[in-house]
Protein backbone atom coordinates (compact mmCIF):
# COMPACT_ATOMS: atom_id res chain seq x y z
CA UNK A 1 0.00 0.00 0.00
CA UNK A 2 1.38 3.44 -0.70
CA UNK A 3 -0.10 7.00 0.05
CA UNK A 4 -1.12 9.14 -3.35
CA UNK A 5 -1.58 12.78 -2.60
CA UNK A 6 -3.41 15.13 -5.20
CA UNK A 7 -2.30 18.53 -5.98
CA UNK A 8 -3.80 20.98 -7.93
CA UNK A 9 -3.46 25.10 -8.20
CA UNK A 10 -5.68 25.75 -5.66
CA UNK A 11 -4.57 23.39 -3.32
CA UNK A 12 -4.35 19.83 -1.84
CA UNK A 13 -7.27 18.07 -3.56
CA UNK A 14 -7.03 14.87 -1.30
CA UNK A 15 -4.59 12.39 0.13
CA UNK A 16 -5.57 8.65 0.07
CA UNK A 17 -4.03 5.04 0.08
CA UNK A 18 -4.10 2.73 -2.52
CA UNK A 19 -2.08 -0.67 -4.03
CA UNK A 20 -2.65 0.91 -7.85
CA UNK A 21 -2.59 3.99 -9.21
CA UNK A 22 -3.26 4.01 -12.72
CA UNK A 23 -3.09 7.20 -14.57
CA UNK A 24 -3.09 8.86 -17.98
CA UNK A 25 0.36 9.55 -19.58
CA UNK A 26 0.62 10.43 -23.65
CA UNK A 27 2.38 7.12 -24.24
CA UNK A 28 -0.69 5.48 -22.49
CA UNK A 29 -1.96 4.42 -19.14
CA UNK A 30 0.61 3.62 -16.71
CA UNK A 31 -0.19 1.41 -13.84
CA UNK A 32 2.20 2.54 -10.92
CA UNK A 33 1.84 -0.40 -7.57
CA UNK A 34 3.31 -0.59 -4.37
CA UNK A 35 7.30 -0.78 -4.07
CA UNK A 36 7.46 0.38 -7.97
CA UNK A 37 10.71 1.95 -8.65
CA UNK A 38 11.07 5.65 -8.47
CA UNK A 39 9.52 7.31 -11.67
CA UNK A 40 8.39 10.72 -12.93
CA UNK A 41 6.11 10.96 -15.70
CA UNK A 42 4.04 13.55 -17.22
CA UNK A 43 0.19 12.83 -16.84
CA UNK A 44 -2.03 13.42 -19.94
CA UNK A 45 -6.04 14.46 -20.40
CA UNK A 46 -7.69 11.20 -19.32
CA UNK A 47 -8.94 8.73 -16.52
CA UNK A 48 -6.75 8.24 -13.15
CA UNK A 49 -8.48 5.35 -10.66
CA UNK A 50 -7.13 4.50 -7.77
CA UNK A 51 -7.93 0.61 -6.51
CA UNK A 52 -7.21 -1.21 -3.14
CA UNK A 53 -6.11 -4.87 -2.90
CA UNK A 54 -8.16 -7.53 -1.73
CA UNK A 55 -11.28 -6.18 -4.34
CA UNK A 56 -9.28 -7.45 -7.10
CA UNK A 57 -8.48 -3.89 -8.24
CA UNK A 58 -12.09 -3.38 -8.79
CA UNK A 59 -11.17 0.97 -8.58
CA UNK A 60 -12.67 2.62 -5.62
CA UNK A 61 -12.15 5.84 -7.71
CA UNK A 62 -12.06 7.04 -10.97
CA UNK A 63 -11.13 10.74 -11.61
CA UNK A 64 -11.50 12.59 -14.92
CA UNK A 65 -7.29 14.36 -14.92
CA UNK A 66 -6.31 17.52 -16.68
CA UNK A 67 -2.80 17.68 -17.93
CA UNK A 68 0.10 17.43 -14.83
CA UNK A 69 2.87 15.22 -13.55
CA UNK A 70 3.03 12.09 -11.67
CA UNK A 71 5.79 11.37 -8.92
CA UNK A 72 6.52 8.55 -7.31
CA UNK A 73 9.44 7.48 -4.90
CA UNK A 74 9.34 5.12 -1.41
CA UNK A 75 5.58 4.30 -1.87
CA UNK A 76 4.24 7.77 -1.95
CA UNK A 77 2.91 9.62 -4.91
CA UNK A 78 2.07 12.72 -5.88
CA UNK A 79 -0.38 14.11 -8.61
CA UNK A 80 0.16 17.07 -9.79
CA UNK A 81 -2.64 17.96 -12.13
CA UNK A 82 -4.39 21.42 -13.68
CA UNK A 83 -8.07 19.84 -12.84
CA UNK A 84 -9.27 17.01 -11.12
CA UNK A 85 -13.36 15.55 -10.79
CA UNK A 86 -14.21 12.35 -8.93
CA UNK A 87 -16.57 10.30 -10.72
CA UNK A 88 -19.69 11.24 -8.75
CA UNK A 89 -18.51 14.91 -8.30
CA UNK A 90 -19.08 15.64 -12.44
CA UNK A 91 -22.72 17.11 -13.43
CA UNK A 92 -23.26 15.25 -16.23
CA UNK A 93 -25.76 17.99 -17.67
CA UNK A 94 -23.08 20.82 -17.06
CA UNK A 95 -20.81 19.33 -18.94
CA UNK A 96 -23.23 18.04 -22.18
CA UNK A 97 -23.57 21.72 -22.20
CA UNK A 98 -19.69 23.30 -22.08
CA UNK A 99 -18.69 20.36 -24.51
CA UNK A 100 -21.86 21.36 -27.18
CA UNK A 101 -20.55 24.92 -26.24
CA UNK A 102 -17.00 24.01 -26.96
CA UNK A 103 -17.79 22.43 -30.21
CA UNK A 104 -19.72 25.41 -31.51
CA UNK A 105 -17.18 27.78 -30.63
CA UNK A 106 -14.21 25.28 -32.59
CA UNK A 107 -16.49 25.75 -35.78
CA UNK A 108 -15.14 29.63 -36.32
CA UNK A 109 -12.80 29.50 -38.42
CA UNK A 110 -11.20 33.22 -37.65
CA UNK A 111 -9.99 31.23 -33.92
CA UNK A 112 -6.21 32.29 -33.26
CA UNK A 113 -4.10 29.04 -32.95
CA UNK A 114 -3.57 29.48 -29.33
CA UNK A 115 -6.98 30.06 -28.87
CA UNK A 116 -8.14 27.39 -30.76
CA UNK A 117 -5.71 25.09 -29.06
CA UNK A 118 -7.12 25.92 -25.47
CA UNK A 119 -10.48 25.17 -27.17
CA UNK A 120 -9.68 21.64 -27.51
CA UNK A 121 -8.02 20.95 -24.56
CA UNK A 122 -10.97 21.97 -22.44
CA UNK A 123 -13.41 19.55 -24.80
CA UNK A 124 -10.78 16.72 -24.36
CA UNK A 125 -11.22 17.36 -20.64
CA UNK A 126 -14.97 17.77 -21.21
CA UNK A 127 -15.28 14.30 -23.18
CA UNK A 128 -13.28 12.31 -20.39
CA UNK A 129 -15.51 13.78 -17.65
CA UNK A 130 -18.29 11.98 -19.52
CA UNK A 131 -16.54 9.26 -20.02
CA UNK A 132 -15.57 9.01 -16.72
CA UNK A 133 -19.45 10.09 -14.95
CA UNK A 134 -21.26 7.79 -17.33
CA UNK A 135 -18.46 4.65 -16.06
CA UNK A 136 -19.44 5.27 -12.60
CA UNK A 137 -23.13 5.39 -13.66
CA UNK A 138 -23.62 1.89 -15.23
Amino acid sequence: MFLVKVITPHGVYGETEATILNVTTPDGVRGILSNHMPIVTPIAIGKMSLGMEGDSYSYRYNYATGSGMLYFRNNSATVLVDEIARADEIEVDEVLMEKEHLERMLQDKKLEEHVRNGLKKDLALAKIKLKVARMEND
